[in-house]
């Protein structure tokens, strides 16, 4: 068996053995946890290798990933590009789709007119107004205005809109309305300058 000194006590000879009784100078500090004070050197000693000599380093001309050509890049990129395209077109028109659907006048036979008018100097700066098309605007319009060519019979349900707005430097009234097969379903007026009137109507 020999002596083995941890490491953070001074140097002793190498055939330096402990006699019975013998203890550290306390200011040497104590035994690292787990350091053996005694070693057999009659044990069989295992052989280790070294891992850097093992496994060579990586080095600029033996990368870890053989990097993709940039033709081949460009190859697939061109090949499957429109995947994605195609995707975004189909949900973009679904999206319009459904909003087309869901805002467009479904007239079943009716007739329907739209009107706007003005009293005491008041104009018609914007009118915006709901067709089988989509919803529709005007500017600037002379008064009486009336509007009901683009109102076809498409379902059973119809609803309807009509806005009107008065000029910033108008004065007076505005007043806008939906009548369905003659009869008045809806009727607003606004007074002052740029003062909107609002008509909505659902048919059955």
């Amino acid at each position: 068996m020999r002596f083995n000194p941890p490491p953070n006590w001074p140097a002793l000879p190498a055939d330096f053995t402990p006699p019975a009784g013998w203890q550290p100078d306390p200011r040497w500090g104590a035994v690292p946890y787990g350091w053996p004070l005694w070693i057999d050197d009659s044990a069989p000693v295992l052989h280790t290798v070294s891992v850097e000599a093992a496994v060579p380093p990586l080095t600029a001309e033996a990368p870890l990933l053989t990097p993709v050509p940039p033709d081949v890049r460009r190859s697939w990129l061109a090949r499957n590009w429109g995947i994605p395209l195609t995707i975004v077109i189909l949900v973009v028109g679904a999206i319009v789709a459904f909003n087309y659907h869901k805002h467009q006048v479904k007239l079943a036979g009716h007739q329907v007119v739209y009107t706007v008018t003005t009293s005491d100097g008041a104009t018609a700066f914007d009118i915006v107004y709901v067709t089988a098309g989509g919803s529709q605007q005007a500017t600037n319009v002379a008064t009486p205005w009336t509007y009901s060519a683009g109102l076809r019979a498409i379902g059973s349900t119809a609803a309807l809109y009509l806005s009107a707005q008065n000029s910033v430097t108008g004065s007076g009234s505005i007043t806008c309305t939906i009548t369905v097969d003659g009869a008045v379903a809806a009727s607003n007026t606004s007074s002052g300058a740029a003062a909107i009137a609002t008509c909505e109507a659902v048919i059955h």
